[in-house]
Order: structure tokens, then sequence, then C-alpha cells
């Protein structure tokens, strides 16, 4: 228990020293952090409304909306004052915005473009639900979880705080991002493994694991990434990293390389962990006759073998989830499915599955030998039969 605990106090610290060290050293002087171009805004009455029709064309009429509100404002240098601001609608636009109503709190940016207004809004204020939403899910799995729970809210922070002020504070100030990719990797890996299940054989059975799965992602992304010829250029955010104003130019095919590692190592871990954590109870419960390298390593292809189906279907899921929309729209408007099936945009994702995939299924035989050698190593029966 006092290992546990000196080991605990120093993962937490040296957490912390890597965020804020790295943090200070890429992230400081980034203006999204420090930007107050948007506040805070509370509605309270509605003053006008000015709609104006106009055409494109000969027959397609449309309308254009400005409505005038009063709001107060909630955050800033002017907190507590109140000002007059202006939400825009046009129909000619799919998705606008719900119009604006009373007690509603929404974003807004300053304008001189309108003589009525001095604010325009940009969005509604959302952030607020997810903080309560986030609350319930703290409050239920500190309820389920109990200390397990709370080692895992200590290390969704730290991994959330990792990618975000360091990770890519890292990629926007010109570092690597191949090595920045896997530092954050092993920084997750090692970081949440460590807070959730202490030091033990499992820890570091799970560990290597993970590490040789990322490895074996990593090398087959740069490889598939070579022959296939990827350019990184797979979508409007693509674009417009390469348009951005930087004193540097974004790498694009690291980018998809970063993406790729990064959407897997939970999953890589997820098996790693459940896999030496069932091997250990294997051996725990096995008799003395059964407890060799080889009878566990066998547990553990056998156990691995029900995992990989319901792993794989996360990252397939996942990846799909995310790209939903652009599939759906590709799929509509494409002539052909060879195009289609050669389309760098569609052969990315399914390079994310496949690759994501296979760093799954080389996870489980390299975690069940390290699990198999490491638990039986002080039995006399340590040799393969």
């Amino acid at each position: 228990m006092k290992k546990n605990l000196i080991v605990y106090i120093i993962t937490i610290a040296v957490s912390i020293f890597y965020i804020l060290f790295f943090y200070h050293l890429f992230g400081s002087k980034l203006d999204i952090l420090n930007n107050n171009s948007m506040i805070k805004a509370k509605v309270i009455s509605i003053i006008s409304e000015d709609v104006n029709e106009y055409k494109i064309g000969s027959t397609d009429e449309h309308k254009a909306r400005t409505i005038y509100f009063r709001a107060k404002i909630l955050s800033g240098k002017n907190k507590g004052k109140y000002a007059v601001a202006a939400q825009q609608i046009d129909d000619i636009y799919a998705g606008n915005q719900e119009k604006v109503s009373k007690n509603k709190q929404v974003l807004l940016m300053k304008i001189n473009y309108l003589d009525d207004a001095d604010y325009l809004m940009t969005e509604y204020v959302r952030s607020d639900y997810l903080i309560v939403l986030s609350i319930l899910f703290i409050i239920f799995l500190l309820i389920f979880g109990r200390k397990k729970g709370i080692n895992t809210i200590i290390s969704l922070v730290f991994t959330c705080l990792a990618i975000f002020l360091v990770f890519i504070p890292a990629v926007l100030s010109g570092q690597n991002i191949y090595l920045w990719s896997i530092i954050t990797c092993l920084f997750i890996i090692i970081m949440t493994l460590l807070l959730i299940n202490n030091v033990s054989k499992k820890t570091f059975c799970a560990m290597i694991g993970c590490i040789f799965g990322v490895v074996i992602t990593s090398i087959l992304t740069v490889i598939m990434s070579k022959v296939m010829h990827l350019t990184g250029l797979i979508d409007d955010q693509s674009y417009y990293l390469q348009l951005m104003d930087n004193r540097q130019n974004f790498d694009l095919k690291a980018i998809i390389f970063a993406g790729i590692i990064i959407g897997a190592v939970g999953a890589i871990m997820d098996v790693a962990v459940e896999l030496s954590s069932s091997l250990e109870e294997v051996y725990k419960k096995a008799k003395k006759t059964d407890k060799n390298v080889k009878s566990i390593w066998k547990s553990g292809i056998t156990i691995g073998q029900d995992m990989i189906g319901t792993m794989s279907n996360t990252l397939v899921m996942a990846y799909i989830g995310n790209s939903l929309s652009t599939t759906i729209l590709l799929l509509s408007y494409s002539g052909s499915l060879l195009e289609l099936a050669n389309r760098e945009m569609i052969v990315v994702e399914l390079l994310q599955i496949i690759v994501g995939s296979f760093g799954l299924l080389l996870t489980i035989p390299i975690t069940s030998f390290i699990c198999s050698v490491i638990y039986c190593k002080k039995n006399k029966k340590i040799l393969i039969d």
C-alpha cells in the first residue's frame, strides 16, 4: 500500500509537471487561450425584427431576418452592463439558428457595421449544458466506480489536458507531429495505467502490450501513407489548415498519423488491460500443474479472440460515426464505386479502421506472452512444454 501510494503521488506530480512545463513551452502564447473577443450574455427582451426579401434568379425568393434584442452582458470587462445586439438569419442557408428568445444565453461579438446594434450573436451558449452533463457523469462514475471512479476522473482530466494543452499547442508551434503524437500516447498509457491499476504485474504487462500496439499502429500508418501516396488533403479542414497564416506549414500526412494512433490508443489500452487482468485471474485460479507459460498464453489467445471482435467494431463504429455526414454525401454524389473506393478521404477512414484493428489484433498475442512469462516467472514450469 505504501509503495502504491508513493507511485500514485509521483504519477500525479509528474503529470502536472509535464502539462504545465510543456504548456508554458508551447501554448502560453496561443491567442485562443487569451482571446476575449467573444462574450457571454443573457437575452432580456426582443426589440424588433427586420425582414428583407430578395430573389436569386427569376423564381427563388428568400428572406433575410435581423432580430434586435437587449442583452445583459455576463462576462468580460463590461460584465453587468446592458447592450443592444442582433441576430441575423438568412433562409438561403440550411441549418439556420433557432430564432432568439427571452432568457436565452448567447455568445456575442463586437461589430461596427450595424447602426442599431453594437454586438452580433454568433452562437447559443451550449457549454453550460455540457458542464452539467459532465458533472452528472462524474457523480455516477463516483457512485459506481468509487476509488477507481476517482482515479478514472483524474486520468481523463490529465488525458484531455495532455491533448489540448500540450499536443495541439506543440503542433501549432511547429513541433514534429510524429514525435509528439507518440510522446502523447506514451504519456496517456503510462499515466492512466499507473493511476487506475497501481503498480503491479498486471499494470506492467498491460503497459508493454499497449506500447507494442501503438508501435505497430505507427509503423503500419507510416508505411501505408507512403505506398498509397497520401497527401493529407482529405476534407475542408485540411484545406483551411493549408491556407492559415502561419509561420510554418502543417504536415497534413503527419496529422493523419496523429489522428490514427491517438484514436486507436484507447481501444488498445482497453484490450491490454482486460487481457492482462483476465490472465492474472486465470493464473490465480489455475491448479499448480496448469501454471506454465504455454497454458497461460493459450488462455490469453482464447480470451483475446472474443475481445477482438467487439474492439474492432468499436473502432469501426467510432470512425464511421465521426464522418457519417461526409460518407453519405460522397455516396450520394459519386458516379463510380471504383472512384469512391480510391478517394483519399474514404481511404484514410478505412486506413484508420484497418490499421487500428491491426494494432488491436497484435496487442493480444504480445500481451498474452508477456503476462504468461511475468506471472509464471516464479514457477518451476517457466519453459514452454
